[in-house]
């Protein structure tokens, strides 16, 4: 059954909600119209949902099918794998065979993969929009399982963002679900994506965390505008580094650990040490320590994003909205101008 905490046989959608205006029915319907089990080899991996992406990668945009890597890993996204979908809700099930030109993109860290599905693969399906980041406050409803193995949606309110995690508050405590689509509620964006529950942190109080989407789509942005869109490139973890970069990179301060992507920038009379972590397509900074370097441990940490074009500040947390030391904003701006160079072949 993988990792998803519900028995499908049993699983029986129920369209619960706080409004009962047309609008609000006809979202639901795309919500649960976009989520499928995902099954390979005759066996039921888990769940994930569809979503169109706003990016252009020249002759297309991007469709397709968002869900975990610990479902979907580099293992299964062959060329000629095939996958049936169930699409329960609206009683379909599909197959499809990755090829050779079909885009994918996972990644650990994140605990995310997506496999292009064009549009118009399937019929009676609804790909999910994706909306910019939330403001504090926002609306938005999540899937959840309540006492009789029912999903039903639930709504709540954006909190805050921890790193690349989307914390919520809401009204129920059932258990979320895995692999599915955190849904605005703002009257300009009904029924579009702004998170993925993933089986990641639980706060107190109702709190939940998912991924925030936005930066999934910063991520493939990055490797397609480097033109990384082979299955090497995209579904691979970072590229093993030389010792001429290896060199180069504790040159600039930064220091190797036991983990081959992970570093240490480190402390000293007024500094405070980070660590940075490094994907295939991007790297990651954060001001608290990780009590380990595997994954488990590295996910419960605010890991900001390093990008051009975002901010060089710490996401939730004790630093929240702080800038590192000097020293270290010259570190990160030094990444960001080597692109891909220290991350991917």
């Amino acid at each position: 059954m993988g990792n998803q905490p519900y028995n499908s046989d049993d699983i029986y959608y129920q369209n619960l909600g706080i409004n009962n205006n047309e609008q609000y029915i006809s979202g639901v319907q795309k919500i649960l119209n976009s989520i499928c089990e995902i099954i390979i080899n005759n066996n039921i991996k888990g769940l994930g949902f569809l979503v169109s992406l706003p990016i252009n990668m020249g002759d297309r945009y991007l469709y397709g099918l968002l869900t975990s890597n610990l479902i979907l890993s580099k293992n299964e996204l062959n060329i000629n794998q095939e996958l049936i979908l169930n699409f329960k809700n609206s009683k379909n099930i599909f197959k499809y065979t990755i090829l050779q030109d079909t885009f994918i993109f996972t990644c650990p860290f994140l605990d995310v993969t997506f496999l292009e599905i064009p549009l118009n693969t399937f019929k009676s399906v609804e790909y999910l929009r994706i909306w910019e980041e939330p403001i504090k406050g926002q609306e938005l409803i999540s899937l959840q399982l309540n006492t009789d193995n029912k999903i039903h949606l639930t709504n709540g309110k954006f909190e805050e963002f921890y790193g690349y995690y989307l914390i919520y508050k809401l009204n129920s405590s059932y258990p979320n679900l895995i692999c599915s689509p955190i849904i605005s509620l703002d009257k300009n964006s009904l029924g579009d994506v702004i998170g993925i529950c993933q089986n990641q942190l639980v706060w107190n109080n109702n709190k939940y965390s998912s991924i925030n989407i936005n930066i999934v789509l910063r991520g493939i942005k990055a490797l397609i505008h480097q033109n990384r869109t082979t299955h090497l490139h995209t579904a691979s973890l970072a590229k093993k580094l030389s010792l001429i970069e290896s060199h180069i990179l504790e040159k600039e301060g930064l220091k190797s650990t036991d983990n081959p992507n992970v570093f240490i920038s480190p402390g000293s009379l007024g500094i405070t040490p980070l660590w940075f972590f490094r994907t295939q397509y991007a790297w990651y900074w954060t001001p608290k320590e990780p009590k380990k370097f595997n994954l488990d441990e590295m996910k419960k940490v605010n890991w900001s994003l390093i990008q051009s074009n975002f901010p060089i500040k710490a996401i939730g947390g004790l630093w929240n909205g702080m800038a590192p030391a000097n020293r270290n904003v010259i570190l990160i701006q030094f990444l960001i101008n080597s692109g891909l160079r220290f991350l991917a072949e």
